[in-house]
């Protein structure tokens, strides 16, 4: 006996449903490193979607965290998030309440100063003017500039001298960056610090150290 075949019938007129299409997200990049807690996502849907759902997820957990219309084509909505960041998928819906596939985006949230410190010379080490002075850096966002502070202790004179990247990728796009630059100073007691600012603007400095210049 021949096997039956099984058939699926749908009334007459009707057709298999159609999903909208997926919405775009255009902001934030997908893997961007953002200096603030508020994140705005924009993007466009196509002509059939109405509005955007955004869901959060986070190791396991998930937050509905926007139903916005879409308007002319577009949407935006903005959500606070704390570091180290998050993963989103934005859905579209269609006049038929009918969900759309995800459009997903990852980023990485960084509000955190640079870690700053000298490496060379060291506290209350007597140094002969010129001499070289070097530092280390740590940040998520990698560090775009770091600047040597002098303060000569008698006159209250201040000097700051930007310091040069001796690794450039390492320095302004990885996490670990070292830093020098040759100082010429009048002979005395100075205060010594190095500041930094990373990618995304966040300020940090390190410990003030003593200098002996001969």
């Amino acid at each position: 006996m021949a096997a039956a075949a099984l058939v699926l019938l749908l009334p007459a007129g009707a057709r298999a449903q159609e999903l909208p299409a997926a919405p775009v997200i255009e902001a934030p990049a997908d893997g961007a490193i953002l200096g603030s807690e508020r994140v705005r996502f924009t993007g466009s849907a196509g002509s059939e979607a109405v509005a955007v759902h955004a869901y959060r997820y986070w190791w396991g957990d998930t937050e509905r965290i926007a139903d916005v219309p879409v308007l002319e084509g577009r949407w935006t909505f903005d959500a606070v998030f704390a570091e180290p960041g998050g993963h989103v998928r934005v859905f579209a819906l269609d006049t038929a309440g009918v969900l759309s596939d995800a459009a997903r985006v990852s980023f990485r949230i960084d509000i955190t100063g640079p870690w700053v410190s000298v490496r060379s010379p060291r506290d209350l080490n007597v140094v002969s003017s010129p001499f070289s002075l070097s530092a280390a850096t740590t940040d998520l966002a990698g560090v775009a500039r770091a600047v040597a502070h002098f303060e000569n202790v008698a006159t209250s004179t201040r000097t700051s001298i930007d310091m040069d990247c001796e690794e450039e990728t390492d320095c302004r796009s990885g996490w670990f960056g070292e830093w020098g630059t040759n100082v010429s100073l009048e002979t005395g007691i100075y205060r010594v610090g190095v500041s930094a600012v990373d990618a995304v603007g966040n300020f940090g400095a390190g410990e003030l150290m003593r200098l002996i210049v001969l």
